[in-house]
């Protein structure tokens, strides 16, 4: 069984940072740029929106599962 990370709540409002320590998209750092809780999502799991600070065009979905169970994503800005 695999250990779960704890994140604050705040790590997943609108506008908090997290940094992609393996590039996505050829962008590190991004932005939660809008949510979807799970009543309204169509996979039934809380959605969260990335957006690439320095590329507004670069946007993908996730799940909030995914993002805390992937090693790869860590909260805040990291060089």
């Amino acid at each position: 069984m695999t250990k779960r990370r704890q994140l604050p709540s705040k790590a997943f409002t609108i506008n908090a940072p997290w940094t992609a320590l393996v590039p996505v998209s050829g962008w590190r750092h991004y932005r939660i740029s809008a949510t979807i809780p799970a009543s309204r999502s169509d996979t039934k799991l809380p959605m969260i929106e990335m957006m690439a600070v320095c590329d507004r065009a670069v946007r993908f979905w996730l799940s909030k599962q995914e993002l805390v169970a992937d090693l790869n994503w860590v909260t805040g800005w990291r060089d």
